[in-house]
């Protein structure tokens, strides 16, 4: 079984963001980013350090908080959004007295011939507009590493909200560098726009 490309296909397409405890924050942007995000246009921001990648995506979607969580909280919605992942299972699902929501989800992915099964421990305040979430260490994974979140922020104008994307992204291998960049902003890509199709649909 080859386990780099699914190692790396894992770790991005993963529904996944940068390691938060906690709330997230907004990216700064240039005014250039600013007006082109306002425009419709998605944006893509990457920092490098070692071995890992950050990698923060936005994307301005006309439509109210509840629709675009439905989307991303629905295991059937992370399935059609990406070629690899196959099957998405919740483990655990509880909320605890202060209103966060612990949600555990198996993500089984096939890749080839390649098949990889990892477990994601997220952490949600729908209340708050966030979810961040890392690797289940308490399960047995596939991949070393990966954490991340989602955020709403208010929109340009009314009626629209900013969906903000962060992934920190480890492989635990040395891989090409332009095959780990490839793959990372396609995803983001493939995601972000998929939520905002949905969404606005």
């Amino acid at each position: 079984m080859s386990r780099i490309p699914s190692l790396l296909l894992a770790l991005v397409l993963l529904t996944p963001a940068i390691a938060v405890a906690g709330q997230p924050t907004y990216p700064t942007l240039s005014s250039k980013d600013a007006e082109k995000l306002a425009d419709g246009k998605l944006i893509l921001m990457k920092e490098s350090a070692g071995d890992e990648t950050m990698v923060t995506g936005l994307l301005e979607i006309e439509a109210t908080p509840e629709t675009i969580w439905s989307i991303v909280l629905d295991n059937d919605h992370i399935v059609a959004s990406s070629k690899a992942v196959k099957q998405v299972t919740t483990y655990h699902d509880v909320v605890d007295p202060t209103g966060l929501r612990d949600l555990r989800i198996q993500l089984l992915m096939k890749v080839g011939f390649s098949e990889i099964v990892f477990h994601s421990h997220r952490t949600v305040n729908v209340s708050d507009n966030w979810l961040s979430w890392h690797l289940d260490d308490a399960k047995d994974n596939d991949i070393k590493a990966t954490d991340g979140s989602y955020s709403l922020w208010p929109g340009s104008r009314p009626g629209t909200l900013v969906f903000v994307y962060k992934a920190r992204i480890e492989t635990g291998k040395r891989v090409p560098e332009w095959l780990e960049e490839e793959l990372t902003e396609s995803s983001l890509k493939k995601f972000l726009i998929y939520v905002k199709d949905v969404a606005e649909g």
